[in-house]
């Protein structure tokens, strides 16, 4: 299991194209779990991630969030990309293959 601020690249594709992504885990997330407002407020005061990212307030991550599909059939892990100013969630075996 990847822990918090594990620096990760991967491998993504979307119509067609390949990207490269490189990003620190902020989380793992379980297959099944929603990500949704319930459960990151309930999470939110255990992650470091506030104080990785400047201004990282519950309202900017709770925003953010809104392009990461909230429920999944496979595990992943939630990845913050600053590059791209946004969240990813690969799935857990592409994360970990890097």
């Amino acid at each position: 299991m990847l822990q918090f601020g594990t620096e990760i690249t991967w491998q993504s594709q979307a119509a067609g194209v390949w990207e490269k992504k490189e990003g620190m885990v902020v989380c793992f997330v379980p297959k099944g779990e929603n990500l949704n407002d319930t459960v990151i407020r309930e999470k939110w005061h255990k992650l470091p991630v506030k104080k990785t990212i400047k201004n990282a307030s519950l309202e900017w991550f709770l925003n953010k969030l809104k392009a990461v599909s909230s429920m999944s059939a496979q595990d992943r892990y939630l990845v913050w990309v600053p590059s791209r100013n946004r969240f990813y969630t690969p799935f857990k075996r592409v994360a970990e293959r890097g």
